[in-house]
């Protein structure tokens, strides 16, 4: 028996550490992950948008949360004159209901539509919206579930952008 417990422990270390190691693959995989545009009938990543800093919210169809991030987002870029873009990824509905939110929001940002493989991709999501913060390389920063109030993501952005929007 002392043999069988020794090689729990290797099997189970292992995992962990496999689960470690490919935790940083996972996050920038989501940068690079093709999906479909919302706005034409092309695929697109996080990637092939403007802007040295990135941020992406994922929102679904009747989220007034989502509706008032994405608010905030718009009004903040502007201010800001283009430190940083912004990508909204729709989910939990087929296109032409998020196409319908889309029509809803202020300002014309671009969107894309999430696939199964990118909200596995995206573990921990249970609901939106979910605001993911990418450096100019790509590599994920950090993501917030929920509302961020905009002092907060003012303050956040600036961070990111060097200062560039304070």
């Amino acid at each position: 028996m002392p043999g069988w417990k020794s090689n729990c422990k290797r099997l189970a270390s292992g995992l962990l550490l496999m689960q470690v190691l490919l935790a940083p693959a996972s996050a920038g995989g989501l940068y690079h992950y093709p999906l479909k545009s919302l706005t034409d009938r092309e695929s697109k990543s996080l990637a092939d948008y403007r802007g040295a800093t990135r941020i992406a919210v994922v929102f679904q169809p009747e989220c007034p949360w989502c509706d008032k991030q994405i608010a905030d987002l718009a009004r903040l870029e502007h201010l800001c004159g283009g430190a940083f873009s912004t990508v909204l990824i729709g989910t939990r509905g087929n296109k032409r209901t998020l196409k319908r939110e889309l029509r809803r929001f202020a300002a014309p940002l671009p969107a894309l539509q999430a696939d199964k493989g990118f909200m596995r991709l995206l573990s921990g999501f249970e609901a939106t919206p979910v605001t993911l913060f990418f450096g100019p390389a790509g590599k994920l920063l950090a993501s917030r579930r929920g509302y961020i109030p905009p002092d907060k993501l003012k303050r956040a952005i600036a961070l990111q952008t060097g200062g560039l929007c304070s």
